[in-house]
């Protein structure tokens, strides 16, 4: 069977690569604060559509803060790819047709889905291999509790892909996978997933994945309150508890299966 890859960009970025194609989610950022931004090299290669970026038909945003989304990025991209889609969250797209119409550079909206946080879970479509639904995600933490947050099930030829985004950890905020018809092949998650009860509890007894893959890690160099020492430290006391895990920290960091 042909594997699929997974390949860190920043942050939680991510490009997915199966049979040569190849969609980004959150992959095109400015970065925020302990959180690195897409480097500018990815991003030339990106544009210029070269390897390990040579395929991408399909860009997805889960919401529209500085360290997941930069309209600036994603417009280039967009111009420069022509036959690339773009799907995000409603606050998202209307940043990208703001700074589209501001440049006068103006795109086809035929080829930008929006997602509707309140209609999120009735979102389905396609991209060749890539069967792509959304699900609505309340985002972690009080001060963003009004942040429309889209997750996305990825199907690739059975296998399934959760990434929630910046999802709220409790029980009650992943009710929407009580519905789906498959298990949870891969999730992939930020890292106080593992460095904390709460999270790993979440992780075994509601997301149940095959397998898991950690992301959204601080920059080494701006973690000054050693966040992921910390994190690493939880994992390693427990990580008997939880299933295959991988950890993608820094950029071209991937995994296959």
């Amino acid at each position: 069977m042909t594997a699929i890859k997974i390949m860190l960009i920043a942050n939680a970025g991510i490009l997915i690569d199966y049979k040569g194609r190849q969609i980004l989610i959150d992959a095109l950022h400015e970065g925020h604060q302990m959180f690195p931004a897409t480097p500018p090299e990815a991003f030339q290669q990106l544009l210029d559509g070269e390897p390990p970026f040579n395929a991408v038909e399909a860009l997805l945003f889960t919401h529209n803060h500085v360290d997941h989304f930069s309209a600036r990025m994603a417009l280039q991209f967009l111009l420069r790819h022509p036959d690339a889609s773009f799907i995000s969250d409603e606050p998202s797209a209307a940043a990208l047709f703001d700074l589209s119409h501001a440049k006068s550079e103006i795109l086809d909206r035929s080829r930008i889905r929006t997602v509707s946080w309140n209609t999120a879970d009735n979102f389905q479509t396609s991209s060749g291999a890539f069967v792509i639904r959304g699900l609505s995600f309340q985002h972690e933490g009080s001060n963003y509790a009004d942040t429309p947050n889209i997750g996305y099930l990825l199907t690739i030829e059975g296998k399934t892909i959760l990434f929630p985004g910046d999802a709220r950890m409790s029980p009650g905020n992943y009710q929407c996978l009580a519905s789906l018809s498959q298990p949870i092949d891969t999730a992939i998650l930020m890292f106080p997933f593992i460095s904390t009860g709460r999270g790993q509890n979440l992780i075994r007894e509601v997301i149940r994945p095959h397998r898991l893959i950690i992301v959204h890690w601080p920059d080494p160099a701006r973690d000054s309150q050693h966040f992921t020492d910390s994190a690493k430290r939880y994992f390693e006391k427990t990580r008997d508890q939880l299933m295959e895990t991988y950890f993608l920290e820094k950029y071209g960091d991937s995994v296959e299966f």
